[in-house]
C-alpha cells in the first residue's frame, strides 16, 4: 500500500501547531482563577487533539504494515 505523504506532512504540521501551542500555554502567566480554568480547558482539548493526531499516526502505520 502507497503511503499518502501529503496527508501524513499534514499530520505532522499539525503536531508541530499544536506543540506551539502547549509552549504558550505552558509560558503563560495565571493571575486569576480564570486563567487557570482557561489555561485548563485549553490544555484539555490540546490533549485531546493530541490523541487524535497519534491516533491518524498509528492507523497509518497499521494500514502501511498491512
Amino acid at each position: 500500500m502507497k503511503i499518502d505523504s501529503e496527508h501524513l506532512e499534514g499530520i505532522t504540521a499539525e503536531a508541530l501547531r499544536l506543540r506551539d501551542v502547549l509552549e504558550i500555554l505552558g509560558t503563560r502567566r495565571l493571575e486569576t482563577d480564570h486563567d487557570v480554568y482557561e489555561v485548563g480547558t485549553r490544555f484539555k482539548l490540546l490533549a485531546s487533539c493530541l490523541e487524535d493526531v497519534g491516533n491518524a499516526l498509528c492507523d497509518g502505520v497499521f494500514l502501511v504494515a498491512n
